[in-house]
């Protein structure tokens, strides 16, 4: 004798509402993978950066921000300064990429590709000695926040710590380059035990 559950409209309704959850939430977009060393302090007062460098294993380097606005007034600020221009909407479109990590030249390409077409596009800003992009953008962040907030911009640097100890150093020399001599090193926090 076999057991039949009838859900009946409660069945329904765990369906539609399940549904309902499945459809109107935005998935994950996809971040590059950072494993960030672990700390133990557990100070995290006035910790908030307006700007992120991550430095993924691969020394391929990202800008993360949460400020929409910001972040499009970044790209339109550096991609004039390589002869690109965006309109307002495709700087809104731009403004929502989880992160700038996509040399100025493949930002058309990248707004006209499809979500998986996005994918496969190369990641990372360039930093090479004749187009260095990083620089550009984060001279382009600190006279932004200068303007806007009449403060030095918050900045952290979130290394990957399977990376050589060289290549978080030359990033730390780029900054100091431009004067930038105050920044956090963002790790994970070590779980109590």
């Amino acid at each position: 004798m076999s057991a039949v559950f009838d859900l009946g409209p409660w069945g329904g309704l765990l369906l539609v509402v399940c549904s309902l959850f499945l459809t109107s939430g935005r998935l994950a977009a996809p971040v590059p993978p950072v494993y960030a060393p672990s700390s133990s302090n557990v100070c995290t007062r006035g910790l908030h950066h307006e700007l992120l460098l991550s430095v993924d294993a691969q020394n391929r380097i990202y800008l993360v921000t949460d400020n929409e606005h910001f972040q499009s007034a970044l790209i339109e600020r550096v991609s004039k300064q390589h002869g690109l221009r965006f309109t307002t909407s495709q700087l809104q479109e731009l403004g929502h990429m989880p992160f700038i990590g996509y040399a100025v030249n493949q930002l058309p390409t990248w707004l006209t590709a499809s979500a998986i077409q996005r994918r496969t596009l190369p990641i990372g800003l360039p930093t090479t000695a004749d187009n260095d992009q990083l620089s550009e953008y984060v001279a382009a962040a600190t006279a932004l926040y200068q303007i806007e907030h009449g403060k030095p911009l918050s900045l952290g640097i979130m290394a990957d710590g399977r990376l050589a100890s060289v290549q978080v150093i030359s990033l730390i020399k780029l900054l100091q380059k431009q004067g930038i001599n105050r920044y956090n090193l963002v790790t994970n926090m070590e779980p109590d035990l």
